[in-house]
């Protein structure tokens, strides 16, 4: 069952996170940081949000942004001394994230975010329940979302070695427009160009 992600269900998402997005540089800030992180982004009016939730269990998530940009602008506003508190100790034991923090910087402008407001920012599906249609139920729910709100594009990064998430968007229509390194590490950037659904009246 898709529904809207719950303050109750951070907890496993982070742990979803934390055991399956095995490339992330976002698990090396630690737990504590990934927690104020999803909190903050469920929390924002410039994001979607959805858990797959099978017998009580989360197995699954999605959170979007409709404007990637505002998301980040907003989160620094809203939790910035919460975040820069989690980052500060983090930096203590591992002074290289510092790097990471100048990376990120740059990712803005990589994305072409000025172009493309909306994007897929985490897709995490246990592997136990992958190969079933949950991450394309998932990603098709953001997509109808997306729609309603008169969106018409969405992009999404994904490392170039995750064969499985390729071949899933290259399906969805997704198609590829950029490839660059991004924490040394090649990415591929799909978008997706769809027909934004009018408003009701």
């Amino acid at each position: 069952m898709i529904r809207p992600l719950l303050t109750k269900d951070v907890s496993q998402v982070v742990s979803l996170y934390e055991n399956y997005m095995f490339d992330s540089e976002l698990k090396k800030i630690g737990e504590k940081f990934l927690y104020l992180l999803f909190v903050a982004i469920n929390d924002s009016n410039y994001s979607i949000n959805y858990v797959y939730e099978e017998n009580s269990k989360v197995v699954g998530f999605i959170s979007a942004a409709l404007n990637t940009k505002k998301l980040f602008e907003e989160l620094l506003r809203k939790s910035k001394l919460a975040f820069l508190r989690s980052l500060f100790f983090s930096l203590l034991k591992r002074p290289y994230l510092l790097f990471f923090m100048l990376e990120f910087g740059c990712y803005l402008q990589k994305a072409q975010h000025k172009r493309i407001k909306a994007e897929l920012l985490f897709i995490v599906i246990d592997p136990q329940y992958r190969k079933s249609g949950r991450a394309k139920g998932l990603i098709n729910t953001v997509v109808t979302d997306l729609k309603k709100m008169s969106h018409n594009t969405v992009r999404v990064l994904v490392l170039k070695k995750n064969w499985a998430a390729n071949h899933l968007l290259r399906n969805l229509g997704f198609c590829l427009v950029n490839e660059f390194k991004f924490f040394n590490k090649q990415n591929l950037l799909y978008e997706y160009v769809f027909n934004a659904k009018a408003p009701q009246p």
